[in-house]
């Protein structure tokens, strides 16, 4: 049934026929406001923001297995918690824009250490490093946690990876693996 227009004068009381036609709209439209049951769905919301949905096609969550990592190296990240486009290799650590946009990265880094020792890790954007986390400075054993994020243009086929450094004269120890203790994400902003 369509909507069915009327005109309601203030204090007015409704005829019958005036309240089966509100019922009646109630009922086509479910909640009155004119808008059926079903009828915005995520491409109408879109139209007002270009091309982008509201759905996001490109995300990723990664986190390495628990085990030794060597200063001025890649962090291999081993597993995935999710990658909704396939643009995350575990086997070579590296996340790989699938369309060119402006995109958010965070890590998040927990490792045990001995003796004094400096830690922080890199953003590489293509091989080369693009944003740093803080520095981190402990004399005596024990373990630290870096985090930090970026926000990147890259273009298509851009490949970003995590890269630690270290140093010092205490070793470095192992890198805790797991979801919750060292992980790298990132998802897509918008478009260019």
């Amino acid at each position: 049934m369509a909507y069915s227009a009327d005109t309601f004068v203030a204090d007015e009381q409704p005829t019958t026929a005036k309240w089966n036609k509100l019922w009646a709209n109630d009922a086509a439209f479910n909640d009155g406001t004119g808008i059926a049951a079903g009828a915005i769905t995520n491409s109408h919301l879109a139209t007002g923001i270009g091309s982008q949905k509201l759905s996001n096609p490109y995300k990723f969550f990664a986190y390495p297995t628990s085990g030794s990592v060597s200063a001025s190296t890649q962090v291999p990240f081993q597993n995935e918690l999710f990658d909704t486009g396939s643009n995350f290799s575990t086997s070579t650590y590296v996340f790989t824009a699938p369309v060119a946009g402006y995109y958010q990265f965070g890590c998040n880094l927990q490792m045990a250490y001995g003796g004094a020792q400096y830690n922080q890790f890199q953003f590489r954007k293509n091989g080369s490093a693009f944003a740093q986390s803080g520095f981190a400075y402990y004399s005596g054993a024990g373990s630290w946690s870096a985090n930090g994020t970026a926000f990147l243009l890259l273009a298509q086929n851009d490949t970003i990876d995590i890269y630690y450094q270290g140093g010092g004269t205490g070793t470095v120890g192992g890198l805790s693996g797991g979801v919750y203790l060292s992980f790298f994400s990132g998802y897509i902003v918008s478009t260019t």
